[in-house]
């Protein structure tokens, strides 16, 4: 009887070892399952990126039109098409959200990386800001992590995530003659790899083609930009939100910018003027993997990238004009 009875505990020992196995083989995806659900993570993060890139540009066209002396818009989030972009991202998992709400996330972080060390004090009520927040669960390593970012993107002139300037001379008094020369200007950023170009105008969309003779002996130009921060804290799935660490800073911006250009034209004085519109990015912009990555590895050195500035060139390059962006570390200096 004694006999029977160990073999019954361990028989039922092993049903239950066996039982436990399975739920966990059930609880766990595969790789290629894992890789799928990154893979559908990203493919959604690109449309999230692409609507936030078409509400900044929207943005940075309204200020550029407003340069020209045309009546203001609202500067309002209650502008119709910015209710739209706003609608379009809920749709894809991200949510506007309020500054207090924004002051819940920052407040329920831990610091866990000595570049995020500091005291990170709330951000200033602004009518100037759009924040938003998308949460999502991510593999890294095999292992599944929730991540959870936090935007914000300039609504109007009212923020330090705008910049601009008019009339500013990029040279004059010169006599370039474009066909000598591949573009008649071109726009490069500052990025962690380095300065890159960005965007170039071919002398025939900002002047008139059709003269080898054509030359253009004077650039102004008048520019708006608005920037998006991307803030992504980290923690492991299921853990409590106060286990979550800010991981990763990134940013991009929208510049829109009128150039008026004057030169001569099959012998006679010419002067045009065209808009232009461009988005840079930063290196590994809003990335999952990076922000995966310093979370795992406090000592990465790698928690912030940005797209530092934007500059214009004349066509060979010998005078130029620059603009800065904000790269903020921290949420609390976007105002």
């Amino acid at each position: 009887m004694k006999k029977r009875l160990i073999s019954l505990t361990i028989i039922l020992s092993l049903i239950m070892l066996s039982s436990f196995t399975f739920a966990d083989s059930e609880s766990l995806l595969s790789v290629y399952e894992q890789n799928e659900h990154n893979k559908a993570v990203e493919e959604n993060k690109q449309k999230i990126n692409e609507i936030m890139d078409e509400m900044a540009g929207y943005t940075t066209s309204k200020l550029l039109h407003e340069s020209k002396g045309f009546n203001k818009h609202s500067k309002s989030s209650q502008d119709i098409n910015i209710l739209n972009f706003k609608k379009q991202l809920k749709s894809l998992g991200v949510e506007s959200v309020s500054v207090e709400r924004v002051n819940q996330i920052i407040n329920n972080s831990k610091s866990n990386n000595s570049e995020f060390d500091a005291k990170v004090t709330v951000p200033e009520d602004t009518s100037g800001v759009n924040w938003f927040e998308h949460v999502y669960t991510y593999y890294y390593g095999g292992k599944q992590y929730e991540l959870q970012e936090l935007y914000a993107q300039g609504l109007n002139s009212d923020t330090n995530l705008a910049t601009g300037v008019d009339g500013a001379t990029l040279y004059s008094n010169k006599e370039y003659l474009l066909k000598e020369f591949d573009n008649i200007c071109s726009i490069y950023s500052q990025k962690i790899i380095g300065l890159v170009p960005v965007f170039q105008w071919l002398p025939y969309e900002l002047f008139f083609g059709g003269d080898d003779n054509a030359t253009v002996e004077s650039h102004i130009i008048t520019y708006r930009s608005i920037s998006t921060v991307c803030f992504i804290y980290v923690k492991e799935y299921s853990q409590s939100d106060n286990q979550q660490a800010l991981s990763f800073v990134s940013n991009k911006f929208n510049l829109g910018s009128s150039h008026t250009v004057a030169g001569i034209h099959y012998g006679l004085a010419k002067v045009k003027s065209e808009d232009g519109n461009v988005d840079v990015y930063s290196t590994d912009y809003a990335s999952a993997p990076s922000a995966v990555k310093n979370f795992t590895d406090p000592l990465n050195n790698n928690s912030f990238s940005y797209a530092e500035n934007f500059r214009f060139y004349s066509p060979d390059k010998a005078k130029s004009l620059t603009g800065y962006v904000l790269t903020p570390f921290f949420p609390y200096q976007i105002h």
